[in-house]
This record gives C-alpha cells, sequence and structure tokens, in this order.
C-alpha cells in the first residue's frame, strides 16, 4: 500500500481534495503485478466504482492507495464509453500526429490544463482476467491511457503542461474549486432533508 491519507479502505475521499493538489505516487514508478485469480477482478472492480463514483474517465491504482501498476479508463468507440482496467501496461508506440486539448485529474480537483498529446496508441496490458491485450486507442481513449499510464509512471499531466497553460488553469482551478464546494454542500444539505 501506499501511504495516501486522501484515500480510505481504496477509497478515494473527493471531500478531502478539493482544498489539496496532490498525487501520492508523483516521481514513483509504481510495481507489476501478478495475475491471481479473484485478486485482480477484485481490484479492477474497486477501481471501476471509483472511477464512476467520481465521475471520471480514468483513475490510477496509486489514487486510492494502492502500489501497482493498473488504472481503470473509459474507452470510447464513438457511441459508447466502456469501463476497461489495465495491469501491467505498456506504451508500444506513439502517432507522431499530436492533439493539445483539455485534461482533468481525480487527483486535481477543478483543475483543467490544456496537454498535448498522441493522436493514436499502440498499447498492450493484462485484463482483470489474466488476458493480454495488444491493441490500437483512438484519440480521447488514448488521451485517457496515456494520461492514467504516466500516472504509474510517476509522471503527472502538470509535468506535461507548459507553463502558461499551467498558470491559467491554476488561475481558473480557484473558481472551479469554489463551484465544487458549493455543489457538494447542496447535496449534503438535500441528502439531510431527504
Amino acid at each position: 500500500m501506499v501511504d495516501n491519507s486522501y484515500a480510505v479502505d481504496g477509497d478515494l475521499i473527493h471531500e478531502l481534495i478539493t482544498d489539496n493538489e496532490f498525487d501520492v505516487s508523483h516521481g514513483m514508478v509504481l510495481e507489476h503485478m501478478e495475475y491471481v485469480q479473484g485478486d485482480t477482478e477484485n481490484i479492477a472492480e474497486m477501481l471501476i466504482a471509483n472511477m464512476n463514483e467520481h465521475n471520471g474517465v480514468g483513475l490510477t491504482a496509486s489514487q486510492i492507495g494502492y502500489n501497482m501498476s493498473a488504472f481503470s479508463f473509459k474507452e470510447y468507440d464513438g457511441n459508447t464509453f466502456t469501463d476497461k482496467v489495465a495491469f501491467n501496461p505498456e506504451i508500444l508506440s506513439y502517432s507522431p500526429d499530436q492533439i493539445l486539448a483539455a485534461e482533468g485529474c481525480l487527483s486535481y480537483p477543478g483543475l483543467f490544463v490544456k496537454v498535448k498529446r498522441p493522436a493514436t496508441l499502440r498499447v498492450r496490458y493484462m485484463d482483470a482476467h489474466g488476458e493480454e491485450v495488444d491493441t490500437v486507442l483512438g484519440e480521447f481513449t488514448a488521451r485517457v491511457f496515456n494520461h492514467e499510464y504516466d500516472h504509474t509512471q510517476g509522471i503527472d499531466f502538470r509535468d506535461r503542461a507548459s507553463k502558461l497553460h499551467l498558470q491559467l488553469a491554476r488561475k481558473k482551478r480557484k473558481v472551479n474549486v469554489r463551484r465544487m464546494k458549493r455543489f457538494f454542500k447542496e447535496q449534503q444539505r438535500q441528502a439531510e432533508f431527504a
């Protein structure tokens, strides 16, 4: 387990991170893991549940306190999103075409930074059932996979941004966090009256 005071029993505590920016794995390469029937399926379910609970499109195990090279991500086929989990992911090749687009991260609520990423990736990973997947991912899915893969390599999406894009995003984050706090307070009030 990674020491992560922002996660309890594998659950990300969103209320704690709205006042902070954190990624416990920043600068740390995460450990590869072996397929163990039952374990990988349970980890996959936990990663997907946390990703969906917090309306994310990707979540690395380190973000919920586990030192393993694994993450959940949304794969988009042009019509629908499918939840996937990658264990021991590898990026085999990058397309030369780059796309500049805004990215967010569950580790940095309210922070959306423009980052340049390859348009497509060829990747390999093990799924929750121990099967090897070797595939090409396009645009949205490539961006999400690359972002989560970076987490497993100790790289933060802020490291990929230009100084200008990061400065602009940090200014906007203050407004976004205020909105998020108001939203969370309103949800709590509604829950109390329900």
